[in-house]
């Protein structure tokens, strides 16, 4: 089962939650020192970090595809505006027509963002619970200790 991209933040977001919930639960219930609540914030916001730097890089892949393909999808879009129906002589002829490597290079484009605006909110709110938690998880925890 594959997930979808904004069920796999959210569920970074619930482990969030529940990393700062444990430290607030485990410093009422355990250590008994409202010093320890921050501790599960400190975990959550570490592993939005996490999340954050080992997730693939969006402005890398644009590059490597932009560089890669670049260069070819330039010279085959000139042959069109020129008024030929494909490449000049001596490129490639089996392979897919600019216009249709185009279009999918700007939808794989599209799509990258798109995963990447889900990726900001949801980590964005992961670090916001994590770091609140972090800082006064200690106020909440003295209340019921």
């Amino acid at each position: 089962m594959r997930f979808s991209t904004t069920q796999k933040y959210l569920a970074i977001l619930i482990l969030a939650i529940a990393l700062s919930a444990g430290g607030i639960g485990y410093a009422v219930h355990c250590s008994k020192n409202k010093d320890d609540a921050g501790r599960g914030g400190a975990l959550a916001v570490a592993v939005a970090f996490v999340v954050l730097f080992v997730s693939r890089g969006q402005g890398a892949r644009v590059y490597d595809i932009l560089a890669g393909e670049g260069p070819e999808l330039l010279r085959k879009i000139e042959a069109l505006h020129a008024g030929e129906a494909e490449a000049p002589a001596g490129a490639d002829t089996g392979t897919l027509p600019a216009e249709t490597k185009v279009n999918a290079l700007v939808a794989r484009l599209r799509t990258d963002s798109e995963e990447q605006r889900i990726q900001n909110i949801y980590l964005a709110m992961t670090s916001v619970v994590g770091t609140l938690v972090w800082g006064f998880g200690d106020l909440i925890a003295k209340r019921f200790i």
